[in-house]
């Protein structure tokens, strides 16, 4: 599950799972993103072999957002690490 949140100065960034870290800061507060038509175009021409459309749309809201992706799938690690397309926090 990919997590995206909101600072105080509407900046968004990821953050861990609560259920599974205890140190997620106090000051993020957890955001859902809409599915826009620039995320939905983005998530399309991403050049990415991978055809899950969950991934790339993650992927595509990260970089829309200007967030990083906290997860631990692999398609979606490799892929950020070969193009630092998005930002990416290994758990």
């Amino acid at each position: 599950m990919a997590r995206l949140a909101r600072d105080d100065n509407r900046r968004a960034r990821s953050v861990p799972n609560p259920r599974t870290r205890s140190d997620t800061p106090d000051a993020l507060s957890a955001v859902v993103a809409s599915l826009e038509p620039a995320i939905a175009a983005d998530a399309a021409e991403l050049t990415w072999e991978h055809a899950d459309p969950s991934d790339r749309i993650i992927v595509a809201t990260a970089r829309r957002l200007g967030a990083a992706v906290v997860t631990a799938d692999t398609a979606i690690l490799d892929f950020a690490a070969a193009t630092r397309a998005v930002r990416r926090l290994e758990i």
